[in-house]
Formats: C-alpha cells, structure tokens, sequence
C-alpha cells in the first residue's frame, strides 16, 4: 500500500454539539494552497480525483485521496468450465 496522499488546501471539520443534526461538517478551502495541489495531484482515467473524508483515531477530521482501482488485469477470457452432469454423478456424497 502507497503513503496517503493527503489534500493540500482543504480542512474538513466534523459537526459541533451546538449546530442542527442535519449539519455533519464544514470544509475551509484556502484556495492558492488547493490550486497548486491540483497541478500535481493524482487523477483517475477520468480526469477525477476520489477524496475521502476520514476522523484519526485523535478526532480529528480530515482528508485523503482515495487511490483504490478495480483490478487491471481483467480478461474477456471464459470462465474455466463447470463439470458437467456426468462427472457429478461420480461424486461420492
């Protein structure tokens, strides 16, 4: 697993005891800090960036690029194939 990659620019908040339920968080963007992380952050094959907002163990909140891909590697290969009728009737149970 890669280090995290952490978000330059954006601070997350989680909710205070004195704000409505409705309310789960706050983000605070310093915009020249958020800008210059974006010239060099990493993008999907979309252009996108997955951000995932995240609590420390401390309480503190906040965020990281969320780096998980679906497997490369798939195939149009069949699937192996599966024993036929026959070959179940020679199972012992």
């Amino acid at each position: 697993m890669s280090d995290p990659i952490f978000v330059d620019g954006l601070r997350v908040f989680g909710p205070k005891d004195s704000q409505p339920e409705w309310l789960k968080g706050s983000l605070k963007i310093t915009k020249a800090e958020l800008e210059t992380w974006l010239t060099t952050a990493p993008v999907d094959e979309n252009g996108e960036i997955r951000i995932d907002i995240k609590q420390s163990k401390k309480g503190n909140w906040y965020c990281q690029v969320n780096e998980w891909r679906p497997y490369s590697n798939y195939s149009n290969k069949p699937a192996a194939p599966v024993a036929s009728e026959d070959a179940l009737e020679d199972i012992p149970f």
